[in-house]
């Protein structure tokens, strides 16, 4: 079985698009970083420690763990925690030049692959 360790309504929209079938059972950890971890660096960190979670608990299935960061000016944007601040996010971006780093781990009975 094919698991997506997330509830991203974009995730899923992608694994459908390219036909795949799957279950979403998103990880609770939380999405803690080592210390002077390059922020660039800390999405591929988090998507393996979101699959590790599903996997240990499906070491028989395939898992794929994802995460986004967006940087401005090199500094990461964290996830809103309101509308509001989700709109002060968008208005900082707009007509900005912004980095968006995206992680990918896929982890299954075969082994780990992750970029």
């Amino acid at each position: 079985m094919l698991i997506l360790a997330s509830q991203s309504p974009r995730r899923k929209e992608l694994l459908e698009l390219a036909g795949l079938t799957f279950t979403c059972l998103p990880s609770r950890g939380e999405e803690i970083v080592p210390e002077g971890m390059p922020a660039a660096e800390e999405p591929e960190y988090l998507a393996g420690k979101k699959a590790e979670e599903i996997f240990a608990a499906h070491p028989e299935d395939v898992v794929i763990g994802s995460d986004t960061l967006v940087l401005l000016d090199g500094k990461p944007l964290g996830k809103p925690h309101s509308e509001e601040e989700a709109f002060a996010m968008l208005r900082a971006l707009s007509g900005r030049e912004h980095e968006v780093c995206t992680g990918v781990a896929i982890l299954s009975p075969q082994g780990r692959e992750s970029f």
